[in-house]
């Protein structure tokens, strides 16, 4: 049963793969090979460490081999602050108060 699955993987996968990039549908790398954005010069002064360089260097080489890692300040997008809260009125606060004591019976 095993051997008719590995065959039949083995058969459709050349075709799997040229649909795939025929119509772009590979997997898209949002960084460059070489450089990671890093958006605190303090962060970027740390990973550019020597020992720490090595670390990360020696984990992505396990995954994706040997790459050397440059990290580059990036620009952190600026978030859109949310609307200011409104507070009530001390109006509508009393009013609200006298409205649950009268519903609560307090």
């Amino acid at each position: 049963m095993f051997a008719i699955a590995f065959l039949v993987a083995l058969f459709i996968t050349p075709f799997v793969t040229r649909f795939l990039y025929r119509y772009h549908l590979e997997k898209k790398n949002i960084r460059s090979e070489t450089s990671a954005p890093v958006f605190y010069k303090f962060h970027k002064d740390q990973l550019e460490q020597e020992a720490r360089r090595r670390i990360i260097e020696e984990e992505i080489a396990k995954l994706w081999g040997p790459i050397s890692v440059r990290c580059v300040l990036g620009e952190k997008t600026v978030r859109q602050s949310p609307q200011a809260v409104m507070v009530p009125a001390a109006e509508s606060v009393e009013m609200a108060v006298k409205e649950a004591e009268e519903i609560f019976g307090v």
